[in-house]
């Protein structure tokens, strides 16, 4: 529609709409070439990197379905990339998601549609602001927008892009927030279970045999070990929450083997449909040690998540400033993503401090009962 738009806009309806957006594409990394992609690789995280290939693919396979579709309309040219390029960003960057319940089935649809009055709302990289927000709410028959509050005329609107990363971001929109430390930061990665399987060796030595099974099969159940060969675990942290996934895994691999038992005893419970893990509680030291081991977990996580070294940065830096243009553009977004992936696991860190741990460590008790209690097999 909006390739139309632009080409023919006296016959469509959007032409005003369509006239009124940006005449260059977002800046996404997806519609950057291997080059590009390649002078940024020792900035990004490996997740990210998988991320980007992944829209890359969306982009090559949706401009072929264009390319064929327009091939098959009298009297059209063919779709050149740069041009869809510009109406793909453009409906990546705008789109709106939302769920739509169909009246006769009752099933709930996913629908992504632009609503060109959306854009004129203000919009924030969080919902975590002061005045009036703007919330979308699904209906029957679609969706609408209200406030969060009353609000007085001519009071400004703001709406959020949705609690997105920097990562995303810079994916779906081209561009991350002036401060990319916002409560919505938030670092994916993966990890093999083979990390947990040696870290429990280390943590979990002096178990006896009976114990060092019933731990191991307690983390199976939980998916934390056993996967299949080239599997991995995803996990993500973030500003607004506590790892409590990672927190759980810990919570079963540090504690003792009393604890480990009772642990056993309440998932049996749980998954026959008892109580949701009330049978144990950690002690001070249990939690101490689990949240000591997420926190030299992630030490390890961010050198790799966050890429380079410091050092290594401001050479970077160097070099995109000599280059210029859009590559130093390009730097300036991968270093505002790789601060707020450093603030955000900085954050993470102070939840796991050790005096943090043994006066409000409860959370791993918490993590440990969800974890068990959602585990699919009886033990």
């Amino acid at each position: 529609m909006l390739v139309e738009a632009k080409r023919h806009p006296e016959r469509s309806p959007i032409a005003a709409y369509a006239a009124s957006l940006p005449r260059e594409p977002a800046r996404t990394p997806a519609l950057c070439d291997d080059d590009e992609i390649e002078a940024l690789v020792p900035m990004l995280s490996l997740y990210l990197v998988d991320q980007i290939d992944s829209a890359r693919q969306e982009f090559a396979l949706a401009y072929d379905d264009a390319r064929a579709i327009v091939r098959e309309i009298d009297g059209e040219d063919d779709l050149d990339e740069g041009e869809f390029a510009h109406a793909w960003s453009m409906v990546r960057s705008r789109a709106i998601t939302f769920e739509v319940r169909k009246g006769d089935s009752g099933e709930v649809i996913r629908k992504r549609c632009l609503v060109p009055v959306c854009d004129i709302l203000n919009h924030s990289p969080t919902s975590a602001v002061s005045g009036p927000n703007v919330r979308i709410e699904s209906t029957d028959s679609g969706a609408k927008w209200v406030t969060t509050r009353d609000v007085a005329a001519g009071e400004a609107l703001r709406w959020t892009y949705g609690e997105l990363s920097n990562e995303e971001m810079w994916l779906w929109y081209g561009f991350v927030p002036s401060d990319p430390v916002h409560d919505d930061c938030s670092v994916v990665f993966n990890l093999p279970d083979a990390v947990f399987s040696n870290g429990l060796n280390a943590v979990a030595k002096d178990d006896k045999a009976e114990t060092a099974a019933l731990r191991r099969e307690l983390l199976t159940r939980a998916g934390a070990l056993g996967l299949n060969e080239g599997e991995e675990l995803s996990f993500v942290i973030s500003m607004r929450a506590l790892p409590t996934v990672l927190g759980g895994i810990a919570g079963i691999m540090c504690c003792e083997a009393d604890e480990v038992v009772s642990i056993a005893a309440s998932a049996v419970i749980s998954t026959n449909g008892g109580g949701d893990g009330e049978l144990f509680q950690l002690r001070p030291e249990s939690r101490r040690r689990a949240g000591r081991y997420v926190a030299w977990l992630l030490n390890q996580v961010e050198s790799f998540v966050c890429g380079a070294t410091d050092e290594e940065v401001e050479e970077y830096e160097r070099t995109a400033a000599a280059v210029g243009g859009e590559h130093e553009e390009r730097f300036r977004i991968a270093k505002a993503i790789r601060v707020g992936a450093r603030a955000t696991f900085a954050s993470t860190q102070r939840a796991l401090a050790e005096d943090e741990l043994l006066a409000n460590g409860s959370w791993i008790d918490d993590a440990t009962k969800k974890l068990v209690a959602s585990a699919p097999r009886v033990v």
